[in-house]
């Protein structure tokens, strides 16, 4: 039976996802978890989220897993065509490049190892649910406009009813709540707008100057060329604001009838200036997966891609990477194994975090309290800034929330203390 609908591919997902979580549970609750388990959970641990290590985690560790693996098979089945040979193997050869975390991750994960687990056989059923989803009519209408020129995120609306399904109170808990299109649309127009008319930027967010920095690494000051605007979402979640600053840089080429610069632009002037981190791990493989659609330009007319569609080169990757945001993980010694792909997610990470001249921070930080989650003492130092010669009872202070904004005004401020005198005024805009 051919699946053809996207809710309903969403909720069946999130069952067998379920499934999945449910039994890795059980493994490590019954003393049978196995080496591949307990190493990954060891390394999220480490450079994710320290609590996982807990006593009393093994649900999280087993959300994250599961999700993982659901949202890693789903992105290699869309965006390849119908196989009689897919499965996890195939999966791993199948992820764009453009994401090579989770195509490490598939490799480490596959083979006789998977073959070894409790859930193997959930895993296969997730495998011949994707075999039998038609996916060229699902992301039929990806993109397609719900008004003049705008688009219905498909691909969102697709992970919330996958996240409604799963599991409803984890999406309280993680603050995974949708900015509608229109907002969205709206802050990073207004921001445009700000760059054009307040800072002198003629082109706004599609602005490509550089500038000459100071890099500190260690005792050493470095000096390189990097571009003047350079945009980073803190909490990226599933791609929106990066996808819309795309879209409209890329409707701005339109316009002027450039599509045979469109695809220099993106190599030299739009991905290297494109940033965004995330937690956890759904959010992070959609938000890949998201990008990769537009900039495929699936929401195009079949007879337009060949102007518009970019072809990624190879090693080139999205600058997404999967790491906390509020941890203040400094550059860790590469590694072997699981520690490897992890260990370079969060090199590159710390990186962007520390010494990169960012001049734009926008998105839309999570609402919600991670509990005991967050509460390092990088991030509440910074935030006691916040608190000093301040009374305030009603306001939660420790929200999520306000350390995202907390930190996106210490990320802006700190060009300015590495970068040379002919870096640019900062600014700050979230949602």
């Amino acid at each position: 039976m051919r699946i053809e609908g996207a809710e309903e591919l969403a909720r069946r997902l999130a069952r067998l996802t379920h499934l999945i979580r449910d039994a890795i549970v059980a493994a490590f609750q019954t003393g049978n978890a196995s080496e591949l388990l307990t190493g990954w959970r060891s390394v999220f641990a480490q450079t994710l989220l320290p609590e996982l290590a807990e006593n009393g985690k093994e649900a999280e560790f087993a959300d994250m897993f599961a999700q993982t693996l659901a949202y890693g098979l789903f992105s290699a089945r869309a965006l390849t065509s119908v196989s009689t040979r897919f499965s996890p193997a195939e999966a791993a050869k199948l992820i764009p490049k453009t994401n090579p975390f989770l195509r490490d991750f598939f490799d480490l994960i596959t083979g006789p190892k998977l073959d070894d687990e409790p859930f193997v056989g959930y895993v296969q059923d997730v495998v011949t649910l994707l075999d039998c989803a038609d996916m060229g009519a699902i992301l039929e209408d990806f993109g397609k406009g719900i008004g003049a020129g705008r688009r219905h995120d498909l691909v969102v609306h697709f992970y919330e009813t996958f996240l409604s399904a799963y599991d409803p109170k984890l999406r309280e808990l993680r603050g995974v709540y949708y900015t509608p299109e229109s907002v969205v649309s709206y802050i990073v127009e207004s921001i445009d707008w700000l760059l054009r008319e307040k800072f002198g930027l003629k082109d706004g967010l599609a602005d490509k100057t550089k500038i000459a920095v100071k890099l500190k690494e260690g005792a050493e000051v470095i000096e390189e060329e990097s571009h003047r605007v350079l945009i980073l979402d803190p909490a990226t979640g599933t791609g929106t604001f990066l996808f819309e600053v795309v879209e409209q840089i890329r409707e701005r080429f339109e316009r002027k009838h450039q599509a045979g610069l469109w695809p220099a632009y993106v190599h030299d002037h739009l991905l290297p200036r494109l940033f965004g981190f995330e937690l956890l791990m759904a959010p992070y493989a959609v938000a890949h997966f998201k990008l990769g659609l537009e900039l495929s330009v699936r929401h195009l007319p079949e007879l337009w891609r060949a102007n518009w569609a970019y072809q990624f080169r190879p090693n080139e990757r999205l600058n997404i990477y999967l790491t906390n945001t509020l941890e203040d993980i400094e550059k860790v010694a590469q590694q072997l194994g699981l520690l490897s792909i992890i260990s370079r997610e969060a090199n590159e990470a710390s990186t962007v975090k520390k010494h990169r001249p960012v001049l734009v921070v926008l998105g839309n930080p999570p609402y919600s309290n991670f509990g005991r989650q967050n509460r390092n003492d990088f991030i509440l130092g910074l935030l006691d800034d916040y608190k000093r010669s301040l009374k305030e009872k009603k306001l939660n202070l420790d929200d999520d929330f306000i350390k995202f904004l907390r930190w996106a005004h210490d990320r802006i401020e700190r060009p300015a203390r590495v970068s040379s005198a002919s870096s640019p005024t900062t600014s700050i805009s979230t949602a």
